[in-house]
């Protein structure tokens, strides 16, 4: 096809079409060859160059679509040769852009199966009274996927020779189909776990819509958004397993690609639904102290360190002490019981029915519903304990405001109130279970010593001048269901005790007696802030003291109340 323009005046000279051999003619595609003449413009930025030599077919630049390409006719005779490849039926614009004054011949040409050629030619002319209108040439036309050819080349007529050595930019815009975005057939589930527990993968099912190919990547956030959420190294495919390795909560998505280069812009992504994972610390076999959020410094307490069932639990003072402990059992069906580790008795709603204000009492043990609650997570360190009798109960203190003496009851829900959030801290040993070491006085410099190394019942704990015995070394044994040390001398395998009769005695002596689980055999091992140690009596409270702060040898090792005094602290040497 020639088109000439001379003047302002536009005259088809001829126009010439053969079809290419073997296209498939039913399917109708749009190449719109459109060359225009910017008037006075600057010509738009390209960030591709010709390469030279590009003077024959067989040296054509390869150019891609979409892009720009900046070349230049070095002289009157110089042809450049460029080529691009249609992967796939589309609306194909050509674009010349060059100064005023200027005119090439653009041919646009493809080979059939047999190597002959179909091209389509444009005589293109500027001229200085041409400055004042942009021309547009176009032609519909069907063609099918595969790789052309354009030739530039300068145009001459016997009016005008408009060779200039100047930059022309040359782009082949290929018009797409759009692409399809990715279809999720299947979106992840939130879910909550315990530390540790092994968590389901979170699983999205997409599949292209343009039989294009599907890319997945997994994004973790902080909070109920897409926006700075952090792509999640690794995390490439359909599913993810989310780590349970501490607790917190966070959210996840996944951003799913379509791609496709036979369409336009080739990529489409779409996020999945965001879903929460929220890891909870597991208080399976542990022990713990509950307390008020709204007054950290209140334990949830058996008063009177009761041991009868039926008593009514309240709040006390935190003083550490084993009516203040509760070692947690999970259920199969993940609800928690709560074990007094003083009393051995199990908190429980009284009367066994979910209604307001009922009490939370210690009872003996039992399968009932009563005995069951759900713990759940709030925020950092708080828990709702919600009763396995009704989901909208939960364990609350009685009033409006915690309080020393105020008595635990059950509730309906109710998020605006103060008195129904709780933390729940774990006990954790101060020292390592297992550990055997000496244990030095710090007043007397003593350490402690089965007297005369005696491996009898009953024995006396006293202090004496270091010496290489084993009557002198104490291993220290953490008991998992009330979070207090047996301390036991190594000559004789007998834990230190008092006397179950004398656990609040001032001044009753520390001995050595055949084992059992009582906790007048258990040692509440505290580490204090200059790195020295303090061991409480559970019940009592009444800790282990160089009697009367005696450096004499064989000085009686006792319980008496707590004073701060260095005779009732201890160096913890391993060995």
């Amino acid at each position: 096809m020639q088109y000439t323009m001379q003047g302002e005046r536009l005259t088809h000279l001829s126009l010439s079409w053969r079809h290419i051999k073997g296209l498939i003619a039913a399917i109708a595609i749009l190449v719109a060859l459109t060359i225009f003449i910017p008037f006075g413009s600057t010509a738009y930025a390209a960030t591709n160059r010709e390469l030279e030599p590009n003077d024959t077919v067989q040296t054509a630049t390869a150019v891609v679509v979409n892009s720009q390409y900046v070349g230049n006719l070095s002289d009157i005779c110089d042809v450049d040769f460029y080529k691009f490849t249609l992967t796939a039926l589309g609306s194909v614009t050509l674009k010349l852009q060059f100064v005023p004054d200027g005119g090439y011949n653009v041919c646009l040409f493809g080979y059939d199966a047999s190597g002959s050629t179909n091209d389509i030619q444009y005589t293109l002319m500027s001229g200085s009274n041409m400055l004042s209108s942009i021309t547009q040439y176009g032609e519909k036309v069907c063609l099918p996927a595969g790789t052309y050819y354009i030739s530039i080349s300068e145009y001459s007529n016997s009016y005008h020779d408009f060779y200039m050595n100047s930059d022309y930019t040359l782009t082949v815009q290929l018009d797409l189909p759009a692409t399809a975005a990715p279809k999720i057939t299947k979106q992840p589930k939130s879910a909550v776990y315990y530390v540790k527990q092994t968590a389901t993968p979170l699983t999205v099912t997409a599949a292209s819509q343009d039989k294009g190919s599907i890319k997945y990547q997994w994004y973790s956030n902080t909070k109920n958004s897409t926006s700075g959420a952090k792509a999640i190294s690794g995390a490439t495919k359909a599913s993810y397993t989310p780590p349970t390795t501490k607790a917190g909560a966070l959210y996840y998505f996944c951003k799913v690609k379509n791609t496709n280069t036979a369409t336009s812009p080739g990529t489409k992504t779409v996020n999945s639904t965001i879903v929460y994972v929220r890891t909870a610390p597991d208080f399976n076999k542990k022990v713990v102290t509950v307390a008020p959020d709204a007054k950290t410094g209140l334990r949830i307490d058996v008063p009177g360190q009761a041991k009868t069932a039926g008593i009514q639990v309240g709040l006390w003072a935190n003083n550490s002490g084993a009516n203040q402990r509760y070692y947690l059992t999970r259920t199969a069906d993940g609800y928690y019981r709560l074990k007094c580790v003083d009393s051995g008795l199990y908190l429980t709603v009284k009367g066994g029915t979910a209604k307001e204000g009922a009490a939370i009492v210690q009872a003996k043990s039992s399968t009932s519903k009563a005995q069951k609650f759900k713990i759940k997570y709030v925020s950092s360190g708080k828990y709702l304990l919600i009763s396995a009798l009704n989901s909208g109960y939960v364990i609350a203190t009685k009033g409006t405001s915690p309080a020393s003496g105020a008595k635990i009851v059950l509730e309906k829900r109710n998020a605006a109130s103060k008195t129904q959030v709780f933390r729940l801290n774990v006990v954790k040993p101060a020292i390592a279970s297992g550990s055997v070491v000496t244990i030095k006085n710090v007043s007397t410099g003593g350490y402690m010593q089965v007297s005369k190394s005696s491996t009898a019942n009953n024995a006396a704990l006293v202090l004496n001048k270091r010496q290489l015995v084993p009557s002198q070394q104490f291993k220290l044994v953490y008991v998992a269901s009330t979070g207090y040390y047996r301390v036991i001398p190594q000559n004789s395998g007998l834990p230190l005790s008092v006397s179950a009769t004398k656990t609040f005695a001032n001044g009753a002596k520390v001995f050595q007696i055949m084992s059992g689980t009582t906790l007048n055999q258990q040692w509440d091992i505290k580490k204090n802030s200059d790195g020295t140690y303090t061991f409480y009596q559970p019940n009592s409270r009444l800790v282990l003291d160089a009697k009367g702060a005696s450096k004499a040898q064989g000085t009686s090792v006792i319980i008496w109340p707590l004073t701060g005094g260095t005779n009732q602290k201890w160096v913890l040497t391993k060995g």
